[in-house]
């Protein structure tokens, strides 16, 4: 006789409860209640077709994201009080030293900060050539001395206004509070991440060029990405996968004999449904992850004497993450093989 649930699988009445039981696990949608997640089904099915009980492991703590800033923005670095606005009539930098002088200057964001002294250094070579020339050798120096220090503190001040910044620290977050940040696209968010990169790269070399409105455009669209989202999926994922691990070794330590041909041809079937749909979404999201993170350790190692003691302990964690997420699949599934290989009928 056969039987059909509502999504239209359907079975043969089966000799054995038990079998019964996992042939429902084995068809996705054919049972109340069942996870939602693929890899969550598939540890609860392998674990009835083994008659191996599953451990209720805890899900994986998150490791917060690293905090907003932690390096001194050097709001003194360029040594300009008391300088008149009015002898640097005819200089470009002229307006740049009223921002910094003004209030809105003072308290500004770090991306804000940073987009400031790129104009600095890109303005004020020539309004030092221009003094130079016209004899006011003095405000040349003091002018000189500012760009050097503002230069020796770029890679600071670009920390800040990315990998420590409030945008990158949301990036990071498993669940963004609602409406903080309007929420972006894989590809998107991908290359604003590289964007950036490439932007660091030309400021470390010596191009200051910075479109304001651009570089905020580009923060928010880092902001709204879903890196932290993806490390907590891939960390349960990762924790699903030892759970199965865990599953194969005390059935290989328990049974005293292999299984029958029942039992075998559940596991062949399972096997192929993991090494097909499962593994490959496994796969997918890890290289979504390692997208991300191949254009924020490039911009790590560009900024790599400026990353503060926290953010280098945050960053060791990261790695750790992935040298254990990298591999799970891969090991779980010659695991599955060698025990169906060992224990064919």
């Amino acid at each position: 006789m056969w039987q059909r649930c509502r999504y239209g699988c359907a079975w043969r009445a089966c000799s054995h409860a038990r079998w019964c039981l996992v042939l429902t696990l084995l068809l996705p949608g054919c049972q109340p209640g069942a996870p939602e997640d693929p890899l969550q089904a598939y540890v609860e099915t392998l674990s009835a077709t083994l008659s191996v009980a599953s451990e209720a492991t805890p899900a994986p703590s998150t490791i917060p994201p690293p905090t907003s800033g932690g390096l001194p923005s050097h709001p003194a670095s360029i040594p300009l009080e008391g300088i008149g606005l009015l002898a640097l009539t005819g200089c470009a930098v002229q307006a740049t030293i009223g921002k910094y002088d003004s209030s809105l200057g003072r308290s500004a964001k770090a991306s804000q900060r940073l987009i400031l002294a790129l104009e600095y250094l890109r303005l004020a070579p020539a309004c030092i050539r221009q003094l130079q020339k016209y004899g006011n050798a003095a405000l040349a120096r003091r002018l000189q001395t500012g760009w050097h220090k503002q230069r020796a503190h770029l890679p600071e001040l670009i920390f800040n206004a990315t990998l420590g910044s409030e945008e990158y620290r949301a990036f990071w977050l498993a669940s963004p509070a609602p409406g903080d940040f309007p929420r972006s696209g894989h590809e998107a968010t991908a290359n604003a991440l590289r964007s950036i990169d490439r932007d660091v790269r030309r400021w470390l070399g010596g191009d200051y060029r910075a479109q304001n409105r651009s570089f905020e455009l580009l923060l928010s669209e880092i902001a709204g990405g879903d890196g932290g989202a993806l490390w907590q999926a891939l960390s349960r994922h990762s924790q699903w996968l030892h759970d199965a691990d865990t599953i194969l070794e005390q059935y290989r330590h328990s049974q005293g004999r292999c299984m029958d041909y029942q039992r075998f041809a559940a596991i062949t079937r399972l096997s192929i449904r993991f090494n097909g749909e499962i593994q490959s979404r496994y796969t997918q999201s890890i290289s979504r992850y390692r997208e991300y993170l191949a254009a924020i350790s490039a911009l790590e190692h560009q900024l790599s004497d400026a990353l503060t003691p926290h953010y280098l302990q945050w960053l060791a964690a990261r790695n750790q993450h992935l040298n254990e997420i990298d591999n799970a699949a891969d090991q779980h599934s010659a695991q599955l093989e060698h025990l169906r290989l060992a224990c064919a009928p």
